[in-house]
Parts: C-alpha cells; structure tokens; sequence
C-alpha cells in the first residue's frame, strides 16, 4: 500500500536517499531505523505528499504520493504539531470530528483510551507536553484510512500512553500499511519489521 521505487530524493544539491526502494504492506509495521541524516523523516514527507521525489516513484495505495485522492485514504502525523494554544481540546477534538464528518463519538473514545478525556476543557496551552502529544496523535488519525506514516510519535508520552500507542500501531497494521519513524520504540509493539535506512540511503 506504501511504495518507494528507485526514489532520489535531496536538499538542492545535498543527496539524501539514493535509489530507495520500500514497500509497507499490511501485516507489519514497518519501522524506519537509521542514523540522524539517513532520510527518515523525508521518507514520511514524500510518503504524505508534503516534498515530491527527484525521480524514482512514490505511490500510496495506488496512487501518486501527490495525487489528492490519496488524502482520504492516508494520514500521516509528523513531529511538528499544528495545535492552537488558546483553544480547548474539545474544541480541537470537534473540528477535526467535523471536517471528516465525523460524530463527537470517534474523537471521545479516543481521548478515553488515552486518559485524555479529563483536560477536554483546558486549552493547549495548559496541556503537558504529553498530553498536547495524545491529542495531536488523535486528530491525525481519526477517522477510516488504508495508510499511515508517523514521525517520532512517542515523543514526550508517559509509559502507559506509549502502550496504549503502541496497541494501535498493531491494530491497524493488520489492515492498513504503517511506517513508523521513531527512537524510542516501547517493547510493547509487537509484529514490527524493522527497514534500516543507510545502505539505500546517503
């Protein structure tokens, strides 16, 4: 469902991957492991249609990386958070409900899951770090996708909300093709294949 062909991919003339091939098909999450400055996070923005490939081909379920009828069959949930500090979680939990045309439902059982529920009225600002983490993870990935890409999601989340993670990394890796960029992965995820970025990558 995610697929790298031959990808050249590179900061105007500094290389970063050369001739990558990868392919995350459902059954596994496929983790992406390397030294700083192999091209993992640049795989995860070819793969979300965020940076184009200098040749080689990028297809996510099928399609073009770029093209925009993958939007609604993939997400991706990078480092860099879009949240605004002066709005509630509620109020974040409920646009994201809105533009997938979503009920309130399938963002309050997620914010249950990960004990999130209890700061629904408190606004970003006043979140921990990971407690602002769980809720971006949760609008990034709401809703039904065949694909997703994420980029050091465990970053900042306490134990219990890194096994809560990690127990749906698995679940939606039975269905859905998962490529995982992270440093520090729970022993919790099970079912991972890890993908070492150096060889095919400069």
């Amino acid at each position: 469902m995610i697929d790298f062909q031959d990808v050249f991919f590179g900061y105007g003339d500094q290389p970063v991957l050369r001739g990558l091939r990868l392919t995350a098909d459902p059954g596994a999450v496929v983790h992406l492991t390397g030294p700083n400055g192999s091209g993992k996070s640049s795989v995860l923005l070819l793969y979300a249609g965020y940076a184009a490939a200098g040749s080689g081909a990028v297809r996510v379920c099928g399609h073009d990386a770029q093209d925009p009828a993958v939007r609604a069959l993939r997400r991706y949930c990078g480092v860099d958070q879009a949240l605004y500090p002066q709005l509630t979680v509620r109020e974040h939990l409920e646009f994201a409900t809105r533009a997938r045309g979503l009920p309130w439902r399938a963002a309050a059982s997620r914010a249950e899951r990960y004990g999130l529920d209890r700061w629904t009225d408190d606004t970003v600002s006043a979140l921990s770090t990971g407690s602002a983490r769980k809720l971006w993870i949760i609008m990034c990935t709401l809703g039904e996708f065949a694909a997703v890409g994420l980029d050091e999601p465990f970053l900042g989340l306490d134990e219990e909300a890194a096994g809560v993670l990690a127990e749906e990394l698995v679940e939606w890796s039975r269905d859905r093709a998962v490529l995982l960029v992270s440093h520090d992965v729970p022993r919790t995820l099970t079912g991972r294949r890890e993908v070492a970025l150096g060889a095919a990558v400069g």
